[in-house]
């Protein structure tokens, strides 16, 4: 049964949707300076970046050495209960241990869909950047014997213990561009937009990984791993991180929307206002392919050992009838952020307001 605070939300979203309008939105690139407004923006076109999951692999391993021991069936199973899908704490309201992880990332605008005014200055005259972090949680995760490939499956987890987007305006005249091999210059610029991510109400939000392309165990490389940068085994990168193996694989989260609504909007930037964002059409892939993997994600060092996303057994582990492995894991992602949302009529937003209160999240101010 949904909580009341979660019933009125998925009221208020759907007033807004029956007694609302799509609007587009312009920015001042100049933060009130001549010439610097882009109108009609329906979609922010972020470039592919990395993202990186602090944790993540751990709760893989985590889940499969619950299973090794005996899983439900073992009363003395040493291992926390991972959760089922959908449920993503303990009785507790906590997250289960071992199993929630925070994820990471930051990003440069590529392009406006529908823009128009001075869209020509973007990545050269002045650069747009996001970062942003929240809390997923594994709630199940395979592995085969014979080949070593694996899925697992994640959720955005009910307890967050990490949740902002920030989005900056960088004045490249003055200012640094970011640098996505170091991962630096990412939030030096001036913040235009602080908000909190939520999902989005009635849509699955279950998110996958699966590793592919290995080969049987008695191969030379039974994991069939290939550089972090996409090209096999060498390639070019400003990134340390590059010629690092990965595993091969792919993400499926085309239904894992997240809306991100605001708590802090510079007027001089959004002159038309702002309601919400969206994260959607979200990808991981491995190895990188249109991106390279960054030396320093959100303020973290990666800490994924000399192959990404790797689940050791056997000799390599302490205890040879367990699993093992670095703790994170990191990936490539491309997405974009839709803003021709539905424009809510006041009584609708009010409630939304109080939605969001109950939740935990402010209402955004204007800074």
């Amino acid at each position: 049964m949904s909580s009341p605070v979660k019933s009125v939300l998925a009221a208020a979203i759907s007033l807004i949707s029956i007694g609302a309008h799509a609007a587009t939105i312009t920015v001042d690139t100049n933060l009130g300076a001549a010439g610097g407004q882009v109108s009609n923006i329906k979609v922010l076109e972020w470039d592919a970046s990395p993202v990186l999951a602090v944790g993540g692999n751990q709760a893989v391993i985590n889940y499969l050495n619950w299973a090794t021991v005996g899983g439900a069936l073992n009363p003395v199973n040493p291992y926390a209960a991972p959760t089922a899908e959908g449920v993503t704490n303990d009785v507790n309201g906590n997250p289960i241990l071992g199993y929630s992880f925070e994820v990471y990332s930051h990003g440069i605008l590529g392009s406006f869909t529908g823009g128009t005014g001075a869209i020509a200055g973007l990545n050269s005259t002045y650069q747009i950047t996001y970062e942003f972090g929240y809390t997923e949680i594994m709630y199940e995760a395979t592995r085969s014997a014979i080949t070593g490939n694996g899925t697992a499956n994640f959720d955005f987890a009910k307890v967050q213990t990490v949740n902002y987007f920030n989005i900056y305006l960088d004045n490249l005249s003055s200012g640094t561009a970011a640098n996505l091999g170091l991962g630096t210059g990412f939030a030096d610029g001036t913040l235009v937009f602080s908000g909190n991510i939520l999902p989005v109400e009635n849509e699955p939000h279950v998110s996958n990984f699966q590793t592919s392309g290995q080969t049987p165990g008695a191969a030379t490389d039974p994991l069939n791993t290939q550089s972090l940068c996409g090209s096999s085994k060498s390639c070019v990168t400003t990134s340390s991180l590059g010629p690092l193996e990965t595993v091969t694989g792919t993400g499926s989260t085309t239904a894992f929307d997240l809306m991100i609504m605001p708590v802090t909007l510079n007027p001089a930037f959004w002159v038309s206002g702002l309601d919400s964002l969206l994260v959607d059409n979200i990808s991981q892939t491995l190895a990188f392919s249109s991106s390279q993997p960054s030396e320093v994600v959100a303020g973290f060092v990666p800490d994924i050992g000399s192959v990404n996303g790797q689940v050791l057994s056997g000799a390599a582990c302490q205890d040879r009838s367990l699993f093992c492995g670095s703790p994170d894991i990191m990936f490539q992602t491309d997405t974009n952020s839709p803003v021709d949302r539905t424009v809510p009529e006041p009584g609708t937003l009010a409630l939304f307001g109080i939605a969001l209160a109950g939740l935990g999240f402010s209402r955004f101010r204007k800074v």
